[in-house]
């Protein structure tokens, strides 16, 4: 049995790596006649040039990307229950802010979006991310800030 698992091991750390060199010859074709993205010739130079700052500027923007698209992900199934006017979003360095307006007085929604926000917050901390949620009763007259993004 365990001669087994090694092997599917083996074979599935192969084909890792041959399909990360294929990429990487694709890469290379792609920027030898210039049909690469602006994305991946802006890595490939930062790479060859070995400025590692716009490495880790390049790698903090897809790091953002993959970590807030999973927080928004799972919020959003944990609230589908819940009851809200309206939703909007903004996003810094290290926080997902959450703007809702809910109807006056709805305390079971108000809890479960700040229970939503605590499991979110308790799940990916260790990823350097936190939310804050804004919750706002419809009658106050208080608009959603310019820099949210509202979710229709």
């Amino acid at each position: 049995m365990k001669k087994a698992t090694i092997s599917s091991q083996n074979q599935t750390i192969n084909d890792w790596f041959d399909n990360a060199v294929s990429t990487l010859r694709v890469h290379e074709i792609q920027l030898e006649t210039g049909t690469s993205s602006t994305e991946i010739e802006n890595i490939y130079k930062a790479a060859i040039e070995g400025d590692l700052l716009e490495l880790a500027r390049i790698n903090k923007h897809h790091y953002q990307k993959v970590v807030i698209s999973k927080i928004l992900i799972e919020y959003l199934q944990l609230i589908k229950e819940s009851n809200f006017e309206k939703i909007a979003f903004a996003i810094s360095d290290s926080k997902l802010l959450v703007w809702l307006v809910i109807e006056d007085d709805d305390i079971k929604s108000e809890l479960s979006f700040i229970n939503a926000d605590a499991e979110i917050n308790g799940k990916f901390q260790e990823y350097g991310y936190c939310m804050d949620t804004m919750i706002i009763e419809k009658s106050d007259p208080i608009q959603i800030p310019s820099h949210y993004n509202e979710i229709q």
